[in-house]
């Protein structure tokens, strides 16, 4: 019974993948996800991030859902989503649903008309 209480928790501890959370100056952030022997400082500085602030978290922290990614932003140790962006992008999609919308009907339209 001890052994395989061991081999579960070494399986989980192996499983913990870290990232590097950067806040941009737009106050966005980007996220680094490391590759076998990666450096984090190094890749930082390549993607000209050196010097901004940063945190090291496990990757289970990262939302898995991407739709307000651009909305994304790190305070107290976790991502957040910053509403006034999010509303920005809901009322993009939206805007772009409309037009398709529009542009659908419109050729609905010239259809009718060149069948008369």
């Amino acid at each position: 019974m001890r052994i395989l209480l061991i081999i579960l928790f070494s399986v989980s501890v192996l499983s913990a993948e870290t990232v590097r959370v950067i806040s941009r100056t737009d106050g966005g952030v980007s996220i680094i996800y490391p590759v076998k022997n990666c450096d984090f400082n190094k890749t930082q500085k390549e993607l000209g991030f050196e010097g901004r602030p940063y945190k090291d978290v496990d990757k289970s922290l990262i939302p898995t859902d991407r739709k307000y990614r651009n909305a994304w932003k790190f305070e107290k140790d976790k991502i957040i989503i910053d509403a006034v962006k999010q509303t920005e992008i809901d009322n993009k999609v939206a805007e772009k649903t409309l037009y398709e919308r529009i542009v659908a009907i419109e050729q609905k339209v010239n259809t009718l008309e060149a069948v008369k």
